[in-house]
């Protein structure tokens, strides 16, 4: 069996339609009634391939053998307030390959492809008391309530509707470890800090770029983290001799949709642990008067405000902080 993630699904409209029917005619409370027509079936199909050609939606198929057995939706949120949202829809196994473990299957790489779209929280709601509200329970997804006459059924009469979210900070390992920073997820995680930095100071264009290159980490005693959420790059920082015992705090970054999460502390962190196997009793960085977020959590973290160091000094929105480390 293979997951695959796929873009264009008219090379598997047939299997799709036959899939969708399958599990309409079976008693699926997605959306639509039985029984369900090919022209119908055919309908929805074409309007998600439309959709796929967008940046708001994910598509996963399992094969076996050549054929569609099972599929599952992502619709990310595009609203600035739920950027770190996206709602799982529309998963379904043919009745002949259940019990195989291919919805699990599903289940676990839709979250992955959540994560790679920097989602945390899914959503989705199911019909009360069907297979799938088990599955979903099995699986760790969370009640989060119960709406009535939400749904009409096969019988023409109302059922209620269970919506349901996990929360995948809570089920997926952080981790933050030393990598090279000539990596494609460091390279990807440093432009995107740099892009938003452009947009917070358009007068300096550099925004810190021509400060920093990845050679400049190939001295001795530097380093480099990348966080990772279940495999999944979303932050870094990078430390840089001063002098013998001091050294500087670059590119330190989380992305957006996972600010808040604590993850920025554990990369001081795992930096503060760092630096004093190479020889550095004190961290020094520069940040700008336009990145209040950052200035709030070096101070939280025991970072100090310090007169502006070199090439700082003119800067007239340089912040420059340090900490001494605890030997």
């Amino acid at each position: 069996m293979e997951i695959k993630r796929i873009t264009n699904l008219e090379p598997y409209l047939a299997d799709l339609i036959a899939l969708l029917q399958n599990a309409v005619d079976g008693g699926a409370s997605i959306g639509f009634l039985p029984p369900l027509v090919s022209a119908e079936a055919r309908a929805y199909w074409l309007e998600v391939n439309t959709a796929l050609q967008g940046t708001n939606r994910v598509m996963l198929i399992a094969l076996e053998h050549n054929l569609v057995v099972g599929t599952v939706q992502l619709d990310l949120v595009s609203r600035a307030n739920g950027l770190h949202r996206a709602e799982v829809a529309k998963l379904m196994v043919h009745s002949d390959f259940r019990r195989q473990g291919i919805a699990q299957a599903l289940l676990q790489q839709i979250e992955l492809e959540a994560l790679q779209q920097y989602r945390t929280t899914l959503i989705l709601d199911t019909r009360v008391g069907d297979p799938s509200e088990n599955l979903y329970t099995k699986f760790g997804w969370q009640k989060a309530g119960v709406i009535p006459e939400y749904i009409r059924s096969e019988t023409r009469l109302f059922d209620a509707t269970v919506y349901m979210y996990r929360l995948l900070l809570e089920h997926h390992p952080i981790t933050v470890e030393v990598e090279s920073v000539y990596s494609e997820d460091a390279a990807n995680l440093i432009n995107q800090l740099t892009l938003e930095l452009r947009g917070r100071y358009p007068e300096d264009p550099q925004q810190g770029a021509a400060r920093f290159k990845p050679e400049d980490l190939d001295v001795p005693n530097a380093a480099f983290v990348v966080a990772r959420v279940g495999g999944v790059a979303v932050g870094c920082a990078a430390i840089r001799p001063l002098s013998a015992d001091t050294t500087e705090l670059k590119r330190m970054f989380v992305h957006p949709n996972l600010r808040g999460r604590g993850l920025g502390a554990k990369i001081l962190l795992k930096l503060e642990q760092v630096a004093p196997s190479l020889g550095m009793r004190t961290i020094r960085l520069e940040t700008g008067d336009r990145n209040p977020e950052a200035v709030a959590l070096y101070e939280k973290n025991g970072y100090s405000r310090i007169s502006a160091f070199p090439p700082y000094e003119d800067d007239t929105w340089s912040i420059c902080m340090e900490k001494i480390l605890e030997q």
